[in-house]
């Protein structure tokens, strides 16, 4: 029981060192976000005078979130995705109006329109599809004149934002992505191959799921390095500032 009680301390700080370790690499990443979805609900309420424009700091929120990977692109699918889905949400609740059958309509008729012309990166990940069916639903849900334009101004309106802080203000350092993601890669593999090592050498016993979850590991990392490959890309592409990286990262 003494050594339980001795072993909570030491697991709390293990657990506070690993979060101020996350925190500390994305921090500048935060500050971004908040301050772009602060300058798109001023920009879309008390510039353009819209008068619940959520969706502008919504927008801008989610296209930047707390990662540095694929930005522009997020926000791309995001304002592409939120005025396709407005456009479907206005045509099902003209036809059937609103309530729980048109809804669920509205969500079919977007899933499978976000499905149909999500080809290459415009339908990378799931933003593209989630924000079409979302936005449909809430034509509907919200039912009153003029939400479904205002909506998409104020979906652009984050989105132009991000694009400016992800491309313009603060594009992501292709080399640094780059080499954190095989930081991880090349972590993980350690990590594997020490526990395999332990287990055939008999120091540590071989949990049943172990195989499963060191592939998953693996998988989850390889994952993140493509991404990274694709943002470096992507970056020295349309940043400005980082065109002078173009040959580096294509070498890399």
């Amino acid at each position: 029981m003494g050594a339980s009680r001795r072993a909570v301390p030491s697991l709390v700080l293990a657990v506070a060192r690993a979060g101020s370790k996350r925190l500390r690499l994305v921090w500048f990443n935060l500050v971004q976000t908040a301050v772009a979805a602060g300058l798109s609900w001023y920009l879309a309420h008390d510039v353009l005078e819209h008068p619940q424009p959520f969706f502008a700091p919504i927008a801008a929120a989610v296209s930047l979130s707390t990662s540095n990977v694929l930005r522009a692109q997020r926000a791309v699918q995001m304002m592409i995705g939120v005025t396709l889905g407005i456009g479907l949400g206005s045509l099902v609740q003209g036809l059937l109006g609103p309530g729980g059958l048109p809804i669920a309509v509205a969500a079919l008729v977007a899933l499978a329109a976000a499905v149909f012309i999500g080809g290459g990166f415009i339908g990378h990940g799931m933003m593209f599809a989630n924000q079409t069916v979302v936005s449909a639903i809430l034509v509907l849900a919200l039912y009153h004149g003029g939400v479904g334009l205002e909506r998409i101004f104020d979906a652009l309106i984050g989105g132009a934002v991000a694009i400016v802080f992800a491309v313009l203000l603060f594009p992501a350092d292709p080399l640094t992505v780059l080499r954190n993601a095989r930081v991880g890669v090349l972590g993980v593999l350690h990590d594997v191959l020490a526990r395999a090592a332990d287990v055939v050498a008999g120091r540590k016993a071989r949990p049943p799921d172990w195989p499963l979850t060191a592939v998953d590991r693996v998988h989850e990392q390889l994952s993140g390095l493509l991404e990274a490959r694709t943002t470096a890309r992507h970056v020295v592409t349309i940043a400005p500032r980082r065109w002078g990286l173009r040959a580096t990262i294509e070498a890399a």
